[in-house]
């Protein structure tokens, strides 16, 4: 193995170093003789291992390169005939080293170069594909199978404009005219009847830009405007008729000359007239059960619109007009006037009295809840109704005086920010609470002593007349020949008290049946 002068001195000298470590170590330890003859050598055939281990990396590291610029060559060369562009070469003079790392930057950006125009073709494609199809024209046709040229793609992009231009021309005529049939279309009061028509006059924006479908606006176009004008003379002859009823109805001068006017505006619309001719001799009647309808319809809504708002009684009853009889314009004015008043409180208050709705809703989750515990039958029920009970009575007694808490909160805030009360039910909310609760205890006490009377009156039966078996002997002693004593004594119903929840002033308390 050969090295070069200044290279071989200083490797010859690290080694010479090493070795000179390595005698005073083992003269240290005390190895000698054969012993060091012996280590010596394995040092040597180490370091020829690793010298001769780093000559065949490095040589396979040529072989590499020369392969990469002779694959990168060939790559180049397809690439550049792809492109159209000269064959790239590099210099003779330069390294291998420095050849294959110029060549592979070339080929990255040959390949980048190739798919940029691919990419570029596609969209042009595309963007034809979709134009041809507005346009009902042919595609446009590209000589390059493979990768197009520069040249291709500008004479492709230029083609592309052409198109893009002939389109907004289009689409302006087609503005115009879908415009002037709009205005028609308003003027005789008419709608589309094919689907062409529609799709012109409702789906406009749907409509393909071909000369067929443009042809065939401009052509309604034309049908359109020659109906208009062969509606002149019948129009003219309808306002005769016109005039004719109203004479014969002896309406009032302003009365008259007010639906004139307005029959002169809108002069165009045919079917206008036509209703106006038939239903002119009905339309006193007609406007009397309109406004008959109209007044029923608003009270319905009034009362949902009350019960959403709690407003109470005595309030509804401020609203006299509710309870007149005289079916009147001014009186479904008035109705108009007080369902607008009542959603704008609903929309303005929408939070706090979707809330009060939800406690009302647990509320009576919570009396139908205390309704079947009450119920003697529960206990013969099966399927796990009773703990499907328990686990809502659980429920209630949690969400309930969540949702109270969160409506006091709200109407706290409201009435700062409004300087006023906030009612519900004609009282503030935490009364209005608190006589529900009160009337539930109330009842609940009410049901006590009507239990309690019930139970003199039948032992007072029973003291006069004599006790009778609440079961028959037919029932008692059917199918039981073996009868023997039972073991378990009576059970008696235990009774629990516990608190529900608790206000300020109030606590409800709920008594439970085990």
């Amino acid at each position: 193995m050969f090295f070069r002068c200044e290279e071989a001195i200083p490797l010859h000298e690290c080694v010479e170093s090493a070795m000179e470590r390595l005698t005073n170590i083992w003269d240290r330890i005390g190895i000698a003789g054969d012993v060091r003859t012996s280590r010596r050598g394995v040092v040597q055939l180490h370091l020829s291992n690793l010298l001769e281990e780093m000559v065949k990396e490095e040589d396979a590291l040529k072989d590499k390169l020369i392969e990469n610029v002779e694959k990168f060559t060939i790559e180049i060369q397809h690439l550049s005939v792809e492109l159209g562009i000269p064959v790239y070469k590099v210099p003779e003079s330069i390294a291998v080293l420095q050849a294959e790392k110029d060549l592979r930057q070339k080929v990255e950006l040959l390949h980048k170069e190739k798919q940029d125009r691919m990419k570029k073709l596609k969209a042009l494609i595309k963007e034809d594909e979709e134009l041809s199809m507005e346009l009902a024209t042919l595609p446009y046709h590209i000589l390059s199978i493979a990768v197009p040229s520069l040249q291709e793609l500008k004479d492709f992009e230029q083609h592309i404009e052409e198109m893009e231009k002939e389109k907004r021309r289009r689409q302006a005529i087609f503005r115009d005219v879908h415009a002037d049939i709009l205005s028609l279309l308003d003027q005789l009061e008419l709608s589309p009847n094919t689907s062409f028509e529609r799709l012109i006059v409702c789906e406009s924006d749907s409509v393909t830009m071909n000369l067929d479908n443009l042809q065939g606006a401009q052509k309604y176009k034309e049908e359109l405007k020659q109906l208009l004008d062969e509606n002149g003379d019948v129009i003219e002859s309808m306002m005769e008729k016109v005039e004719q009823l109203y004479k014969r109805l002896e309406l009032a001068d302003d009365e008259k000359s007010v639906m004139f006017k307005k029959e002169v505006q809108s002069s165009g619309k045919m079917s206008h007239r036509i209703i106006l001719m038939v239903q002119l001799a009905r339309l006193e009647k007609l406007k009397m059960q309109n406004i008959k309808k109209f007044i029923i319809e608003s009270r319905k809504e009034l009362l949902h619109i009350w019960d959403r708002c709690y407003i109470c009684e005595e309030d509804r009853r401020k609203f006299t007009a509710f309870y007149i009889d005289d079916l009147t314009e001014e009186l479904l004015a008035s109705h108009e006037d007080e369902l607008r008043r009542m959603n704008d409180y609903y929309n303005n208050n929408k939070e706090m009295l979707s809330l009060v709705a939800r406690r009302q809703l647990l509320w009576q989750e919570f009396l139908e809840l205390e309704r079947k515990a009450n119920n003697p039958d529960r206990y013969s029920n099966r399927g796990g109704n009773l703990l499907k009970e328990e686990k809502q009575r659980k429920k209630v007694a949690v969400d309930l005086p969540k949702v109270e808490q969160e409506v006091k909160m709200l109407i706290e805030s409201w009435e700062r920010e409004n300087d006023r009360k906030f009612l519900v039910g004609g009282v503030a909310f935490e009364e209005f609470i608190r006589r529900e609760k009160e009337n539930y205890l109330a009842e609940k006490e009410n049901e006590k002593i009507i239990r309690h009377q019930q139970k003199v009156r039948q032992m007072e039966e029973e003291v006069m007349f004599g006790s009778r078996p609440a079961t028959p002997c037919n029932k008692r002693f059917a199918n039981n020949t073996n009868m023997t004593p039972s073991k378990t004594p009576n059970k008696t119903r235990k009774v629990g008290l516990f608190v529900l929840w608790s206000c300020d002033d109030f606590v409800l308390l709920m008594m439970v049946n085990d």
